[in-house]
């Protein structure tokens, strides 16, 4: 049996999605990409990409959410998509704690170690502020602290 032109393409573009495995500690950016590929492939539909959502997951993950597993309502992506950033996430304050920790930029490149403040920060406190630079220098090195101090620039 033949399938009409349209079907034939639906079908094409839904095989080329390929979501990478469900990552808990980064879920809204997993949610950025596979919503990519679902508008690169032309992908509309709720339950197909409930469907694609429910695949991506790993059997620790899946057990940990079977309670998600099946469709609801009338829009079951947009609700598993809701309830895995829900348990997933930090929530503001555990950000905010991550924060304020001290600890030390250890073997870490002072700029991954900024990159990801930065992305903490988004939504908390102005990171080209006063207080995040503080933060942030709080972290590195004795050292680094005195020679950024004595410059006297406010840009980090």
């Amino acid at each position: 049996m033949e399938l009409p032109s349209t079907d034939h393409a639906h079908l094409t573009a839904a095989a080329a999605v390929r979501l990478p495995p469900f990552w808990p500690h980064s879920a809204r950016l997993w949610f950025a990409q596979a919503e990519a590929q679902f508008a690169l492939s032309k992908i509309t539909s709720s339950t197909t990409k409930f469907c694609y959502t429910i695949a991506a997951l790993n059997d620790t993950i899946a057990a940990e959410v079977d309670d998600l597993l099946e469709p609801y309502g009338d829009a079951p992506y947009e609700h598993i998509k809701s309830k895995l950033l829900e348990r997933f996430m930090s929530s503001t304050e555990e950000h905010f704690r991550s924060l304020m920790e001290t600890t030390p930029l250890g073997d870490q490149r002072p700029t991954c170690l900024l990159r990801e403040m930065r992305i903490v920060a988004t939504g908390l406190i102005d990171p080209t502020g006063p207080f995040f630079r503080r933060l942030f220098l709080l972290r590195l090195p004795p050292s680094v602290q005195l020679v950024l101090k004595a410059m006297r620039t406010t840009d980090i």
